[in-house]
């Protein structure tokens, strides 16, 4: 084995001419994934056992599907909030009160992941997306069908377990891995189109967005015990599964079709506002990818000596 193929170098990761794969990581989701299954909620996390979860992760999930998609995107969520807090107040705001009360230091936790994000920024061989009020889902979401059309022939693999990406499985070419579950992701209700209608109908409590016939801000102001109305499969989401334009029936009330629009705007990555879509693109075709030839030093200077004889795998 030569020493340039032993440290990786001559192996960058390039963003010119046309692209034949692209690898785009939900980061946040992945690695804290890592973290809630490798360790206990009482266990003392430092940075460097953080920086360890995240970059092994890294490594795992890009060793394995270098050679079909080479060209690995780390999407981030931002620090400074989320353009969909800034039209629906409520949103994620129950993930909030949910980590207030957990046994595991978040705070600690996300301020030794946004450490991580800005070495792996700096020294790992990959396009790195963090933006201001924007999503990793933003990006997974723009980039999937920037590449897609600019690139058909290009394959797209989404390495999340999150069911929102569902709906970019229209576009050719994509598929979708669960490093948690160890599992290809499909659509659950027939088609991309149908999985995204499903969401819109009936929410997507995770994220704090109630179903069309409950309150916008129904999971912030409900009552301890109270549960939400029920949208009914055959009365309601299969006959709006036909439908061109859900809205324009008789189907729903006039309030369901206005929360209909609401979340759509929400949960439809074709409604992502343009100013973020033009900055993930152009970030996208601008970010200078690190020489992977720092990979070495950046793994013994952070005192990484297994990661330092792995450098290949990056």
């Amino acid at each position: 084995m030569s020493l340039a193929s032993l440290f990786g170098l001559g192996q960058e990761t390039k963003n010119t001419g046309g692209l034949t794969g692209v690898h785009l990581i939900d980061f946040s989701q992945i690695v804290i994934s890592t973290i809630v299954n490798t360790f206990e909620p009482t266990d003392n996390l430092p940075l460097e056992m953080v920086r360890h979860a995240c970059l092994n992760t890294l490594r795992s999930n890009v060793s394995k599907n270098k050679q079909m998609y080479p060209t690995t995107v780390v999407c981030i969520d931002a620090k400074d909030g989320y353009w969909r807090r800034d039209v629906a107040y409520y949103y994620k705001r129950n993930r909030a009160k949910s980590r207030e009360e957990s046994e595991w230091n978040w705070e600690e936790i996300f301020k030794h992941m946004n450490t991580v994000v800005r070495e792996v920024e700096e020294f790992l061989p990959y396009i790195t997306i963090d933006l201001s009020k924007t999503e990793a889902d933003d990006t997974i979401g723009v980039l999937t069908k920037y590449v897609s059309e600019k690139y058909p022939d290009c394959k797209i693999l989404i390495t999340s377990a999150d069911g929102d990406f569902t709906q970019l499985h229209k576009f050719k070419n994509v598929k979708q891995w669960s490093p948690l579950l160890k599992k290809w992701v499909s659509c659950k209700h027939g088609s991309p189109r149908n999985d995204l209608r499903y969401k819109i109908m009936k929410g997507d409590k995770k994220d704090g967005i109630a179903g069309i016939k409950s309150p916008s801000d129904y999971y912030l102001v409900r009552n301890d015990g109270e549960r939400a109305p029920s949208i009914s499969t055959k009365k309601l989401l299969e006959p709006v599964f036909k439908l061109d334009d859900p809205c324009d029936s008789d189907l729903m009330t006039e309030e369901e079709k206005k929360r209909y629009k609401e979340n759509e705007i929400l949960l439809d990555f074709e409604m992502v506002p343009d100013n973020i879509r033009a900055a993930i693109i152009d970030k996208f075709e601008n970010f200078k990818v690190p020489p992977r030839s720092g990979l070495f030093a950046y793994f013994v200077s952070r005192k990484l000596p297994k990661l330092s004889t792995e450098t290949g795998d990056f």
